[in-house]
């Protein structure tokens, strides 16, 4: 079992919600480059503007590379409580079975084989 799988389903949740606020971060500090971008590009001109522009870009570029990261992350841990829930439930199951069987094999042997039929 992964270190992922062993981890309790709050854990998970937990690190999913961090996931989820820093895309929103990343997401509103993208926008806010875009939008500073836009407003110095009309200040700036020739080989600087330029230059500028591409910092910019290349920034931006980075920044869609992390979110896509983010994105892939939050679907691994969607998927691992997913898993760890499904497992959860199966060994429940699986818990209640082996109660009932316990519970006959018990009263077999306090009643006798023929009493409790």
């Amino acid at each position: 079992m992964s270190n992922l799988q062993s981890a309790n389903l709050q854990d998970i949740q937990r690190i999913r919600n961090a996931t989820d606020m820093a895309h929103e971060g990343i997401t509103r500090i993208m926008y806010d480059v875009h939008t500073t971008k836009t407003d110095l590009s009309r200040g700036y001109g020739g080989g600087d503007g330029v230059e500028f522009q591409k910092l910019i870009d290349l920034w931006l570029e980075q920044a869609r590379v992390v979110l896509n990261e983010l994105e892939g992350l939050d679907t691994s841990l969607a998927t691992a409580i997913g898993l760890k829930s499904s497992m959860q439930d199966e060994n429940l199951q699986e818990i209640k079975d082996h109660s009932s069987q316990s519970d006959y094999v018990i009263e077999q042997l306090i009643l006798g084989p023929n009493r409790g039929v």
